[in-house]
């Protein structure tokens, strides 16, 4: 139906030209007719003319669709992300897959710098294969959702709510993500690189192993979450006071002054040694 439709305008925008072409056509012929240039003569020199435009053809064939296509391809965009912005707010388990699909649709046209700020994906049971770069994306709510193979590049998305989730081989880098919610998440396989938490929440959450390099933590609560193995390495803002409440911190990965406060702190918690590996 798209295709038709796109093909109907295109026909409808080229109206004026088309009449042009056949008016054009209608007069040399008729004129061509009636002084009698039809003879063999022609008919020769039509040929060795026609078999040289053969190769014009195709290049302007070449040309005029590729501009076509890339016309129709921007406006498929454009109408994508419209109906993105529409369904962004509402939430139910049809309107969210709907929008799973149209984010995966943008991905495969090479987009993923999209701008639009609540999306709703909550409670939906996988959230897989979306990929985001220079995107907008605060007040992203994916609440009570299992997430996985995602990727978040140089994003904003403030507000981030990943409550009650499980989040599975999903990576962030250089993405503001303050004020983000993670209460009672699982995190398996989960690298963030060069981000900023500040006033955000992993309160019961599960980090074991998880990779939190480089990122600030300002203001944020850690209560009674499992951060054993975690990676802090290189991350500024880390209030020991706040951290030692979390229910694990054994061999957290961390840098030296880090470990040294921790210890002053709770000396009861373990703390990794040798030589560590970011």
């Amino acid at each position: 139906m798209k295709r038709t439709s796109s093909f109907r305008r295109t026909i409808s925008n080229m109206k004026y030209i088309i009449g042009i072409f056949f008016l054009y056509s209608g007069l040399i012929v008729g004129l061509s007719v009636y002084n009698d240039n039809y003879n063999s003569k022609f008919m020769e020199n039509f040929l060795v003319n026609a078999n040289s435009s053969i190769l014009d053809f195709l290049v302007l064939g070449v040309i005029l669709y590729y501009f076509e296509n890339k016309r129709q391809n921007k406006d498929a965009i454009h109408e994508l992300i419209e109906d993105l912005e529409n369904l962004a707010k509402h939430s139910s388990a049809e309107l969210n897959i709907m929008k799973i699909k149209i984010i995966r649709q943008l991905n495969a046209k090479g987009i993923y710098n999209i701008q639009v700020p609540r999306i709703e994906l909550d409670k939906m049971s996988t959230i897989k294969y979306l990929h985001f770069k220079d995107a907008d994306l605060t007040g992203l709510n994916m609440s009570e959702s299992y997430i996985r193979d995602c990727s978040f590049d140089n994003c904003t998305i403030q507000a981030l709510n990943i409550t009650g989730n499980r989040v599975k081989s999903v990576k962030f880098k250089n993405c503001k993500l303050r004020n983000i919610k993670a209460f009672n998440t699982c995190f398996q396989n989960v690298t963030f690189e060069n981000c900023s938490f500040e006033g955000g929440y992993f309160t019961d959450g599960e980090m074991k192993s998880c990779i939190l390099k480089g990122c600030d933590f300002k203001s944020v609560t850690y209560e009674g979450a499992n951060m054993r193995n975690a990676n802090l390495l290189n991350s500024i803002n880390i209030s020991v006071k706040e951290l030692v409440k979390a229910k694990n911190i054994d061999y957290l990965i961390c840098d030296e002054q880090i470990k040294n406060e921790i210890r002053k702190e709770n000396p009861a918690i373990k703390i990794s040694r040798g030589i560590i590996r970011g």
